[in-house]
C-alpha cells in the first residue's frame, strides 16, 4: 500500500512538472518565409514604377521657395470671388490693347486719362452701391444725384453768391439728404428700395431738366481752382476713386459697422437677434 502511494505520488509530481513546463506552439516557419519572399518580389516590382512616376506618393518633390510661394499665392488668388472679374478685365485689355484696330492708340497718355476720367465716377458710385447690395437692398438714385449735384453747385455760386467751398459741401449734403429720404421710405414706411430709389432718381432728373432747360452749364469761376484737385487734373479723379475704395474696404472688413453691414445682409433675423440695429444699418 505504502509503495503504491509513493509510486502514485511520483507519477503525480512528474505529471505536474510536465504541466508547469511552457507549451511551445508549432511555428509557421515555412509560411513566414514564403510571405517574406512574396513581399520582396512585390517591392522589387513596384519600386521601378514609383521611380518612373516621380517617387513614392508620401515624398513630395522638392520645390524651390520662390516657386512654392508663387504657387501658394496663385491658389489663394484663384479662390477669390473677384478672380473672374480680374480675368475679364485682363482679356479686355489684351483685346483693345493688342488685337483691335485701335490698339495703337490704346496705351497712349491721352487715352488712359480719358478712360480714368470715365471710370472714376463709376467707381465712386459703386462704393455706396456695393454697401447697399451687401445689406440686401438696392439704390437706383446715385446716378441722378451725380447729375444734380454739379448743377446745384452752379446755382448756389452763380445765382445765390455762395462761396465755392460751402457750395460744394452743400451739394454733397444734398446727396446725404436724398439717401436719408430713401432710407426713411424703405425702412420706416416699408416701400421696396427699388421703387423708392427709382422715384427719387426721376424727381432729381426732372429738377435738372427743368432748371437747366436741358443745357449744360460751365464750371463756376470760383470753383475752378478747387476743381483742379477734384477732377480737372489728369489723374485726380482716379486717385480719389482709389483712395475712397481703400478707405471703405477697410471700413467694411475692419470696423464694427462693416461687420454689422455684412451680418444684416447675410441673415437679417440672426443679426436682429444678436442685437444689431438693422434699421439703422440700412
Amino acid at each position: 500500500m505504502l509503495g503504491d502511494r509513493r509510486a502514485g505520488a511520483d507519477t503525480v509530481s512528474v505529471t505536474a512538472a510536465q504541466y508547469r513546463q511552457p507549451v511551445r506552439l508549432p511555428t509557421a516557419g515555412k509560411a513566414e518565409r514564403a510571405e517574406r519572399e512574396e513581399r520582396a518580389e512585390v517591392s522589387d516590382t513596384v519600386q521601378p514604377t514609383a521611380e518612373i512616376a516621380g517617387g513614392p506618393p508620401g515624398e513630395p518633390k522638392p520645390v524651390s521657395k520662390p516657386w512654392a510661394w508663387l504657387r501658394t499665392a496663385g491658389s489663394v488668388f484663384v479662390q477669390q470671388r473677384e478672380f473672374t472679374v480680374f480675368v475679364v478685365a485682363v482679356l479686355l485689355v489684351i483685346y483693345f490693347g493688342f488685337i483691335s484696330s485701335a490698339a495703337a492708340n490704346f496705351f497712349t497718355h491721352d487715352n488712359l486719362v480719358v478712360l480714368s476720367q470715365y471710370a472714376a465716377p463709376i467707381m465712386i458710385i459703386a462704393i455706396g452701391e456695393v454697401l447697399l447690395l451687401i445689406c440686401g437692398e438696392i439704390d437706383l438714385s446715385p446716378g441722378f444725384v451725380y447729375t444734380f449735384a454739379p448743377f446745384l453747385m452752379h446755382y448756389l455760386i452763380d445765382f445765390w453768391g455762395v462761396p465755392a467751398v460751402p457750395a460744394i459741401l452743400l451739394s454733397l449734403l444734398m446727396g446725404l439728404v436724398v439717401g436719408w429720404v430713401n432710407g426713411f421710405l424703405t425702412v420706416t414706411v416699408g416701400l421696396p428700395s427699388f421703387i423708392t430709389t427709382l422715384g427719387t432718381g426721376y424727381i432729381l432728373l426732372g429738377l435738372v431738366l427743368t432748371t437747366s432747360h436741358a443745357f449744360p452749364a460751365p464750371i463756376p469761376v470760383p470753383a475752378v481752382g478747387i476743381g483742379h484737385w477734384l477732377g480737372t487734373y489728369a489723374w485726380s479723379e482716379i486717385i480719389w476713386a482709389v483712395i475712397l475704395t481703400a478707405i471703405f474696404h477697410v471700413v467694411l472688413i475692419r470696423t464694427r459697422w462693416g461687420l454689422y453691414t455684412v451680418a444684416t445682409g447675410g441673415n437679417k433675423l440672426g443679426a436682429t437677434e444678436a442685437g444689431v440695429n438693422v434699421a439703422r444699418i440700412k
